[in-house]
């Protein structure tokens, strides 16, 4: 062949083989079998974003609730197999976003980039990359691996028509001893005027502290109301305060 052989050009060649014997005395013996010979893959190609743009681009609200779908990005890899399947990840840590590393979707293309927790206005710019899964596998081989490929996401979060929250909370009274059981510490109600209840979405409460979110669960109770409990296996030490946010 004048050119190397392509899987993604051509997979397959079909060939008649003849074979003849030739006699003096009788006639000539011939005899003729197909053959197909098949092209396996190589990892010779890379999983390249199919948008045409520079850049992915959304707009959410900051009232979006958490592990809400952002925005889908898609790559596609002409290699077949391993060679094929597709994996992404952020390129550019981020405790604001994350991104599936395969689709959960039945088409299995692209994969969603998705919120972890209530965010401010602003713009976030990630990068996404796609590589193929052998190029993971087999990191340390030089004739197995393509090079990942990248592509700029920018999240613009927008500010919501701001609503008069005011959070009234009744203290209880737990024991400070036990830590086998979870003990309600306090009920918290939001008070907000009737013509705001539907702006804006719904309303969701969250512990400020970090290091105190393992130590207490919140728990809607309907009617705008919450229950805050110690988590099993914690002293809480006595004076702790902890901080809602609305």
């Amino acid at each position: 062949m004048d050119t190397p052989l392509n899987r993604e050009l051509k997979d397959h060649y079909d060939f008649l083989i003849k074979a003849t014997c030739r006699q003096k005395e009788a006639g000539n013996l011939e005899a003729t079998t197909k053959v197909r010979l098949t092209i396996t893959d190589r990892n010779d190609a890379m999983p390249i974003f199919t948008l045409e743009a520079d850049q992915y681009e959304a707009t959410i609200s900051d009232q979006l609730a958490p592990f809400s779908d952002v925005i889908r990005v898609e790559a596609s890899d002409a290699d077949e197999g391993i060679n094929g399947q597709i994996y992404y990840s952020l390129v550019n840590r981020s405790s604001d976003f994350t991104v599936d590393p395969i689709s959960g979707t039945v088409d299995a293309d692209g994969c969603w980039i998705r919120t972890l927790k209530h965010l401010r206005s602003g713009v976030y710019n990630l990068k996404v990359r796609s590589e193929d899964r052998t190029s993971r596998l087999f990191y340390n081989d030089p004739d197995q691996i393509q090079p990942a490929w990248t592509k700029d996401v920018v999240i613009t979060v927008t500010e919501s028509k701001r609503r008069h929250l005011k959070l009234l909370v009744a203290n209880k009274l737990i024991n400070g001893y036990r830590s086998d059981i979870e003990q309600l510490a306090a009920v918290i109600r939001v008070d907000i005027p009737p013509n705001e209840i539907e702006q804006g979405g719904p309303i969701h409460l969250d512990v400020v502290e970090d290091d105190l979110k393992h130590w207490f669960s919140l728990r809607e109770s309907g009617n705008l109301e919450w229950q805050l409990y110690t988590v099993p296996g914690r002293l809480i030490p006595q004076q702790t305060n902890v901080t809602i946010s609305a």
